[in-house]
């Protein structure tokens, strides 16, 4: 204080002389009012609840001390003061009003009366929030009220709404804020492109808020977005627009595989393979999968070569379908070899391959395919046999008279026909006599007659 002093001296000021007074806190006022709240006078206690509301957001630390007063007219008083004060700038005099009202409509009655047209979100968003604690009003009718009486504040109500537990709901609340008009909430309305329940009705509400061009840039400066079905859709709405593939290669090292799998699906769209071949080494099988669909879009298929032998089934036969777009002779020849893959899918598209090839030095590949368990491959590999098979391949075929599938019986009927395979004869009349199938039998008697079997039988 000596060296304040003298500073002041040396500058020509003159300081007021300390004060010995104790001094008074700021806040006693606020105190006092907090205690009057149980004042024996009801008018006193009315005024200090309307001071304390006044006081707004520099009342509230006394009021939730107050909270856990021994009093129960403090403690009731306290808690409704604290629910009127975030209203208080708002909604005027009808603050009061407004949170003791029961019930939604009745709290929007008073909302209109207080002439509350427009709202800063985070009041607009507390209002919703009473209006919605309201358990007994139906969602859809309270979207109707706003959308007959068009008040701009009404749209936090919708807001609060797109995180509502049914997806009608959160659909109907985001498209009706683009009734509304409500650009002001359009951010909120990004989330829920992520809900695949909601996705298509967010997007049509972003469009209706911003326009459809600004609507689709908006989404495509999301690749960065938290949730990964975000960042899916905003790298499928860059599919069309040249000069992105930087933004897109980004996202080929994804946390979440089915966004790596979309960046190589849109990335070979705008580049070809250049920069999506690498991710064929990629740890999840779905990645692998896409990287394997593009190249086969493109017609590079002498790039998946070894992809033929993935660990994952969903891959071979991704692989395998795209070498059957374009199969040459050497890639037959290998293809033959995946009719003994561990996966039926795999295997069945194999026997397609080396059938629609037509050789037969293909024949007995196809045949050990008739010892297959999945029927689907047996029936394909049946056909293929009916035409580049001979009789040697009979006894292998005559079994499958007792196959489960009918249509397997009936393609295994015609094919020892098409062989004129006569020593089927005994099986094909003992498997006549227990076929439950009328197609089949028809076809059985056929065949037995163009054997000349039906004449002794």
């Amino acid at each position: 204080m000596a060296s304040l002093a003298l500073l002041a001296a040396s500058c020509g000021l003159d300081l007021p002389p300390a004060s010995t007074a104790p001094r008074r806190e700021l806040d006693d006022p606020i105190r006092d009012l907090v205690r009057n709240l149980s004042h024996p006078s009801l008018e006193e206690a009315e005024r200090a609840e309307r001071a304390l509301i006044d006081a707004g957001a520099a009342a509230a630390p006394h009021l939730r001390r107050a909270l856990q007063s021994s009093n129960t007219e403090v403690r009731i008083r306290a808690d409704r003061i604290l629910r009127v004060i975030p209203f208080r700038d708002a909604l005027g005099s009808h603050a009061v009003e407004f949170v003791e009202a029961s019930g939604a409509w009745r709290k929007i009655y008073i909302l209109r009366l207080a002439d509350a047209r427009r709202l800063d979100e985070a009041t607009g968003r507390a209002i919703a929030r009473e209006i919605l604690a309201d358990r007994a009003v139906r969602p859809q009718a309270l979207i109707g009220r706003v959308l007959a009486d068009r008040v701009p504040a009404d749209a936090w109500i919708l807001v609060e709404l797109l995180a509502y537990t049914d997806s009608a709901v959160r659909g109907d609340a985001a498209r009706a804020l683009a009734s509304l008009n409500a650009v002001e909430a359009a951010d909120h309305l990004v989330p829920l492109l992520g809900d695949p329940e909601c996705a298509a009705a967010a997007e049509y509400a972003l469009e209706g808020l911003l326009g459809r061009d600004e609507a689709a840039n908006k989404i495509r400066n999301l690749t960065d977005h938290p949730d990964p079905k975000v960042r899916t859709l905003a790298l499928l709405k860059l599919r069309l627009v040249k000069g992105n593939g930087d933004r897109v290669a980004g996202r080929l090292n994804d946390p979440d595989p089915g966004v790596r799998a979309t960046a190589v699906e849109v990335l070979s769209t705008l580049e070809g393979a250049a920069r999506v071949s690498d991710r064929l080494q990629d740890a999840d099988a779905a990645v692998r999968k896409a990287v394997i669909e593009a190249l086969t879009r493109l017609q590079l298929q002498e790039r998946m070569s070894r992809m033929l032998n993935d660990p994952d089934a969903s891959v071979r036969r991704a692989a395998i379908a795209g070498f059957a777009q374009a199969p040459t002779d050497d890639r037959v020849a290998e293809l033959a070899g995946k009719i003994a893959d561990p996966d039926p899918g795999v295997r069945r598209i194999a026997v397609e391959v080396v059938a629609r090839r037509g050789s037969r030095e293909y024949a007995g590949a196809l045949a050990s395919a008739l010892a297959d368990t999945q029927p689907e491959v047996v029936y394909e590999a049946l056909w293929a046999l009916r035409e580049i098979g001979d009789a040697g391949h009979g006894p292998r075929v005559a079994p499958l008279l007792k196959h489960e599938w009918p249509s397997v019986r009936r393609v295994a009927t015609i094919v020892l026909g098409n062989w004129k395979f006569t020593d089927a004869i005994p099986q094909l009349r003992a498997a006549s006599e227990k076929e439950t199938d009328a197609d089949t039998l028809a076809v059985m008697w056929s065949v037995l007659k163009e054997m000349g079997a039906d004449r002794d039988w």
